[in-house]
């Protein structure tokens, strides 16, 4: 499945509801929305955004290359917008750290089963959804009847941010895998070069 960019699903997932979020970002309502003075393009993503009823609908909307021009113009402000609340916010270097803390970011897991790269990384991070969202929302996250339950929506949210997490360690992963092998390759390929130069001056003596 195809998930939506992280700008887009703490709009959808009404993130600002929260106050632990609130205060993380340094806003009290949804710097998108038209309440709080946002142009009318941002304004008018940020409303489709919220009108998509599911998770699959805001994913298709976040990927879509149909948008009216109103709509592009104001999914790249948003965007914008949210790159530097996340300067504050860093809410992806929190899902990170909590992986790292758990032990269950890709570096770790990696050492752990000694293998370069990993599939079904929701079987490694899967668990950490309930800790995310009490970190990030706080206890409104929580469905009021069962307790140590998130909200349906709090769960999609988390899930697609460990999602995300994962998605970037195991990048990072592959570029440093592919570096070392370039670099190996490299290194190999003038330590036979100094080979051949000393075999060949070895030759000369004869």
């Amino acid at each position: 499945m195809t998930y939506p960019s992280v700008s887009t699903l703490l709009l959808w997932g009404e993130a600002w509801a929260y106050v632990p979020f609130q205060e993380r970002t340094g806003h009290r309502l949804c710097p998108a929305s038209a309440e709080t003075g946002a142009d009318e393009d941002m304004a008018s993503w940020h409303t489709s955004v919220r009108n998509c009823a599911t998770l699959t609908a805001v994913a298709n909307l976040s990927s879509s290359k149909s948008l009216s021009e109103q709509l592009k113009r104001g999914r790249a402000a948003w965007m914008r917008k949210w790159s530097k609340i996340n300067r504050v916010a860093k809410v992806m270097q929190a899902t990170d750290q909590l992986m790292v803390d758990r032990g269950r970011d890709v570096l770790t897991i990696v050492r752990a089963k000694r293998c370069d790269v990993l599939e079904g990384g929701i079987k490694f991070y899967g668990g950490l959804g309930v800790e995310l969202a009490g970190i990030l929302f706080g206890q409104d996250a929580f469905d009021e009847d069962i307790e140590g339950m998130l909200t349906t929506r709090a769960e999609e949210v988390t899930t697609v941010l460990l999602y995300h997490a994962w998605n970037n360690q195991m990048s990072q992963r592959r570029r440093i895998v592919k570096n070392f092998i370039k670099v190996k390759a490299r290194t190999e390929l003038v330590w036979e070069g100094k080979s051949i130069l000393s075999l060949s001056l070895s030759l000369s003596q004869i």
